[in-house]
């Protein structure tokens, strides 16, 4: 396979590499390695489809190579195309029984898809043959948080400590499952730095400090805990922030008035209203909000799913390019917005099951919301919030995949990031009024049922008592009655950042208002009357 490093080469050099390689094949054209190779180059440069077609070319000369199903499965890894992803995943497998990649890779795309249940059946195969092997031991409590089975999470994570008492996952993942004393910090503080020595790479160094971090904050340590927190952070920091703050102005230039008054009656999307999104900026409430909504007997909770932005990402929502966006989104003709929406009910099979309706939690959908209404015109959609400081620091305090270290490493960008939001979810409110439901975090967990049963109507749905019922329910009200009045919830507000507020000065500096704004909002919810 190819012996040089792609990503180390300008994108001249590998179209010149690639150009010398097709001279070869010209001579040589059942070279599989060849072949393979030139997939390789393309997927450097993200052209998926050409990667895909060289792969399978390669593929063609040579079925059972490892090495080119691994190829093969990366490049049908985006969220459109996970179902080509599971089968050449699943051949992988077969034709390499005892490679713990093919079980990571495999269970890997089964988690993409929404399936944790089928991933960890596929890990606890693997362990059968590897006992000990940690990768798949960190993938497996993955999976097992993922499927709901926190017990079992907690077990395997304590498990890979006992083998290895400074792997950097199970070290974060230990830290965040419990919550610390002021002796138990000190106790672990050695094992947290001696594992941050250990680490030689830059991403497992911050797990590890957003670990501690998590430990000194519970013992009430806040300077030292920033500071972990801080250091994180600055090993997390991508090199621009464009892709997250474009999406959204493209967002907005977009998706206008202008642009649905124009297609409306004209046959643009699928009635059903099978699917219910529940969106925000994570770390505001997703999750419990779901816990609700899937308590009930009408609706599957889905998870966060990744299809939505799958279709997005093709149109250009990321593109520095506006002009290029909007013109795509003017190219979709009304078969076309059916055959997408068609695209996303089939890929959501896996975890849809089989009631009226499911959730896709995925936060980042308030990007997309103009896209979920142009295929979806009748789709409920909730909208989470939380005081904008409380959960500025949960998305600073934590680790994160790769995307949200754009906006989310750095205080002040942090900021500016939280005004778009609230300016793009304010033109989704002017775009679709009375059509998407606010949710307040604060107000969620001090007036649950209140809350719940507004979400429920607002979804078409009867209540069930049984949404009070679920396993973790929290603060349930136990009188008839109760339900009925709202309780004040603006003193709630003043959370976990007044610990920081030194610290998140840059921050405080840009959004001040947003807060203040968010308070006024919530004490106004105290003076609203129970239906």
């Amino acid at each position: 396979m190819l012996n040089v490093d792609p990503a180390k080469l300008s994108t001249p050099q590998r179209l010149q590499l690639m150009r010398q390689m097709e001279g070869v094949l010209k001579h040589d054209p059942k070279n599989a390695e060849l072949w393979c190779n030139i997939g390789v180059l393309h997927a450097a440069d993200e052209r998926w489809e050409e990667a895909q077609k060289h792969y399978k070319k390669a593929l063609s000369f040579r079925k059972n190579d490892p090495e080119i199903l691994k190829r093969t499965v990366e490049a049908f890894s985006k969220p459109l195309e996970l179902v080509q992803a599971r089968k050449y995943a699943r051949k992988l497998l077969d034709v390499a029984p005892r490679d713990p990649d093919a079980f990571m890779i495999y269970s890997d795309v089964l988690l993409k898809m929404g399936a944790a249940d089928k991933s960890v059946d596929v890990l606890e195969r693997a362990l059968k043959f590897m006992p000990g092997h940690l990768t798949i031991l960190n993938q497996l409590a993955e999976s097992y948080k993922s499927a709901g089975k926190m017990a079992l999470a907690d077990e395997t994570y304590e498990r890979i400590m006992e083998i290895d008492p400074y792997d950097a996952e199970a070290l974060y993942r230990r830290c965040n499952n419990h919550k610390f004393t002021r002796e138990e910090a000190e106790a672990l503080e050695p094992q947290l730095m001696t594992s941050l020595e250990r680490q030689t790479l830059p991403n497992h160094k911050a797990s590890v400090l957003y670990g501690a971090g998590k430990v000194f904050q519970d013992c009430g340590e806040y300077e030292k805990a920033f500071e972990f927190f801080q250091q994180a952070n600055e090993l997390r920091m991508a090199k621009n922030s464009s892709r997250a703050f474009s999406e959204i102005a493209n967002a907005r230039a977009g998706f206008t008035r202008e642009f649905f008054s124009s297609r409306h009656g004209a046959g643009f999307g699928l009635e059903t209203d099978r699917p219910v999104f529940i969106l925000g900026l994570p770390r505001s409430g997703t999750t419990l909000t779901e816990s609700i909504c899937g308590a009930h007997s009408k609706i599957t909770a889905g998870d966060e799913q990744s299809y939505m932005g799958g279709i997005a990402k093709p149109l250009g929502i990321q593109t520095a390019d506006q002009a290029l966006f909007v013109r795509r989104l003017e190219e979709i003709t009304p078969a076309k917005s059916r055959e997408l929406a068609e695209h996303y009910l089939e890929m959501t099979k896996i975890v849809a099951g089989s009631t009226p309706h499911f959730t896709d939690k995925m936060p980042h959908n308030f990007v997309r919301i103009g896209l979920i209404k142009l295929l979806f015109p009748n789709a409920k959609i909730i909208h989470c919030m939380r005081n904008p400081l409380d959960n500025a620091v949960s998305l600073y305090s934590n680790s994160m995949r790769p995307f949200h270290h754009q906006y989310k490493a750095d205080l002040k960008t942090l900021g500016l990031y939280y005004i778009q939001y609230r300016n793009l979810m304010r033109h989704w409110h002017e775009l679709f009024p009375g059509a998407i439901f606010d949710v307040y975090y604060e107000d969620l967990v001090v007036n649950t049922e209140f809350v719940a049963r507004k979400m429920i109507g607002y979804l078409g749905l009867e209540w069930e008592d049984g949404v009070m019922e679920r396993e973790g329910s929290q603060r349930s009200v136990k009188t008839l009655s109760a339900w009925q009045v709202r309780q004040p919830v603006y003193t709630s507000s003043s959370g976990r950042w007044r610990h920081y507020e030194r610290q998140l000065q840059p921050l405080i500096d840009v959004i001040g208002d947003q807060v203040a704004e968010y308070d006024t909002s919530l004490k106004a919810l105290a003076e609203e009357s129970g239906e």
